[in-house]
């Protein structure tokens, strides 16, 4: 099988051999360059963590370094490792032709090392349910509407949620230090609910994913359970619809533009950083 895209010719070995529940290595490829223009956006000049699964699920791996790749495949190197960079349509289908199921994505672009958002990644432990994780997520939007910002949400894929919110002008540290401000206002909130340690019950606000050197599944990625990290609406937070590559393909959302969080920023007793060009 042959991917012809962006004056390229991609060679996809074993097509039909199943990688993921319900998809074959065909149905990936095919997926992939179906949401390319929408999902390639959010990749654009990120360096990338890649879930490959030679085998099916039960191979998977990660991989960060991309020091075997084509000479023309985009690479981004930093401390000794040299990141896969996806800006075109070609590059998604060969990390297709990988056998990448999933594809992960810091804050930054490259060479800045500058988060253009924080994360909030909620997950329930147990006896915590998705409904518990709504519930904090639309609690967040609301402490954030209250300053004016925009937040965007999304399925991570698996049992949690994402909760984006874009910034502007602040470092990794101040990005940490804000998420773990607003998940203690949470957890005074929803004390029954919010949990901000890990192995405990309840819903985890992991604050310790805005570092450089974290990442979120990527809008539109496939999981390895056969589902999608999907975007929402923030009216679909309660009962949102089952994360299917089908339903991918159906939605748009674009990345967003930078906001100025000053406002927040001084409600929690943080400065806004001098961040170097």
């Amino acid at each position: 099988m042959w991917v012809e895209i962006g004056g390229r010719r991609i060679r996809i070995t074993h097509p039909e051999k199943e990688v993921v529940p319900g998809m074959r290595k065909r149905d990936v490829v095919e997926y992939y360059m179906d949401v390319a223009e929408k999902m390639l956006p959010w990749l654009r000049d990120r360096p990338l963590t890649l879930v490959r699964a030679p085998e099916g699920p039960d191979s998977a791996f990660f991989q960060k370094d991309a020091k075997h790749f084509p000479p023309w495949f985009g690479t981004w190197e930093h401390d000794g490792v040299r990141y896969p960079v996806c800006n075109d349509a070609a590059s998604l289908a060969y990390l297709a032709q990988l056998d990448t199921v999933e594809i992960h994505i810091p804050a930054f672009r490259a060479p800045k090392i500058v988060p253009e958002y924080v994360l909030f990644d909620m997950d329930p432990h147990p006896p915590a349910t998705y409904a518990d994780v709504a519930t904090v997520a639309l609690a967040l939007r609301e402490l954030f509407r209250r300053f004016r910002l925009r937040s965007l949400v999304k399925l991570s894929g698996k049992a949690g949620l994402h909760v984006i919110l874009p910034v502007s002008g602040i470092d990794y540290g101040t990005a940490r230090e804000l998420a773990r401000r607003v998940g203690a206002i949470l957890h005074a909130a929803l004390p029954d609910v919010v949990t901000l340690r890990y192995n405990t019950p309840g819903v985890l606000v992991d604050y310790n994913q805005n570092a450089w050197n974290k990442t979120m599944a990527a809008p539109f990625t496939l999981r390895l359970n056969g589902k999608v990290s999907l975007p929402l609406s923030w009216d679909e937070v309660e009962d949102p619809p089952d994360p299917t590559p089908e339903e991918a393909r159906r939605r748009e959302f674009p990345p967003p533009e930078p906001q100025d969080i000053s406002p927040l920023l001084s409600a929690l007793g943080l400065k806004k950083d001098t961040v170097s060009a």
